[in-house]
């Protein structure tokens, strides 16, 4: 049982970095036999990787057509971004203080690296993956952390398939290092809050949510 949990992870695994790597575009129909060969394992762990997958709103499984990566779209985006969001505060809220000042060397390693980066996308996206997935899990929080680690990889797909050549603007993750040892949960919050939004791409400020409510009026 055990082997077969890891042969999913397996394929599982290998698709997000095809995914994440545009190896595999939204609308491409993906072959698990042509995968399965190439992972060398059987079909039975990549069609559950593909289940998990569509799941989690990477790929579309079409009855008697097959599994298509899933097509990106500012709405879906704005949807995962409202979710991380919503994530990241409640964590704020948890780790505030002390757990940020114990791990503030890390914090900044990476956020020095986000600093030089700021003008390569997928890249930047890759630190901003490891510097917030740090924070996250300073909350000790396994349900957070585990919606946190779907949410931002999809996030990141989505993004890259809508404006990947465009550079991120977020404010100073140096700077945010240093707001989040503050000793206060509204504080805390408040600060993440803000820095999330200001990376918040252009064209999603006024996407209309429900009736004439944008993010902005949030």
């Amino acid at each position: 049982m055990e082997k077969k949990k890891d042969l999913s992870q397996l394929a599982y695994t290998y698709l997000i970095d095809q995914l994440i790597a545009k190896e595999l575009e939204p609308g491409n129909l993906i072959e698990p036999r042509d995968i399965a060969q190439q992972l060398e394992i059987s079909i039975s762990p990549v069609n559950k990787a593909l289940h998990l997958l569509a799941h989690e709103g990477f790929v579309k499984i079409i009855p008697r057509k097959g599994s298509f990566v899933a097509n990106s779209n500012p709405s879906s985006l704005m949807d995962q971004m409202m979710l991380r969001e919503a994530i990241e505060c409640q964590a704020a809220r948890i780790y505030y203080g002390a757990p940020v000042m114990e791990s503030k060397a890390d914090l900044i390693k990476i956020a020095e690296k986000l600093e030089k980066t700021s003008t390569s996308y997928k890249e930047h996206w890759e630190f901003e993956i490891e510097y917030h997935s740090l924070l996250v899990s300073l909350s000790g929080c396994s349900s957070l952390i585990r919606s946190f680690k779907n949410n931002i990889h999809l996030s990141f797909f989505l993004s890259i398939n809508i404006y990947y050549d465009k550079a991120m603007e977020n404010q100073s993750h140096i700077e945010l290092t240093e707001k989040l040892t503050v000793n206060n949960p509204n504080k805390s919050e408040k600060y993440i809050r803000e820095h999330l939004r200001s990376g918040k791409p252009a064209f999603l400020h006024n996407l209309i949510l429900v009736g004439d409510k944008s993010w902005e009026k949030i």
